[in-house]
């Protein structure tokens, strides 16, 4: 879904602005596709079971406040997008030189750190900013607002995952 959202937007921004259409490494690689599939073998779940599991609530909210910032212009849609692959960066470079107990825990972030090593960071916060400076004051407001509430839903994502968070019954 995530992949869907960032190929649509840079799909309409690359048409007006000088920023590359694979912005988006870890969405032009599919490295990340490939990835969780190969956990989802190590912990037996299958494809079938990975789809009929229901979004959890803040995964639901996050995804409507992505979609809601595209609808609003793919300017803003950007800066909603940005803060996922950003904090993934951050992670990998601070998981680089650690160790979790839990190997897939090493392997998750070592993929990331590989994306991290591109460059993806520098060009997003490049792209971010000659977006941001092309547009007027209300929508740079907009892209703002956009990108804090998505800096929020990361935090509670990572939140939600740790507390298995699930619908009430």
């Amino acid at each position: 879904m995530f992949n869907h959202l960032q190929r649509q937007v840079m799909d309409q921004l690359s048409a007006v602005y000088s920023i590359p259409n694979d912005l988006f490494v870890m969405d032009d690689s599919q490295l990340e596709i490939k990835e969780r599939e190969k956990y989802f073998q190590e912990m037996k779940v299958s494809t079938h079971e990975y789809r009929e599991t229901p979004l959890a609530p803040t995964t639901y909210d996050y995804l409507n406040h992505l979609r809601q910032s595209i609808a609003v212009s793919s300017e803003v849609g950007l800066a909603s997008l940005l803060p996922c692959p950003w904090l993934y960066n951050e992670l990998a470079e601070y998981w680089r030189y650690q160790q979790s107990p839990q190997p897939m825990y090493n392997r998750f972030f070592q993929t990331y750190a590989e994306v991290a090593a591109s460059g993806e960071k520098q060009r997003m916060m490049s792209a971010l900013n000659t977006v941001a400076d092309s547009v007027n004051k209300e929508i740079r407001q907009q892209m703002r607002q956009a990108f804090v509430r998505s800096s929020f839903y990361e935090l509670h994502f990572w939140q939600m995952a740790m507390e298995e968070e699930g619908w009430q019954q």
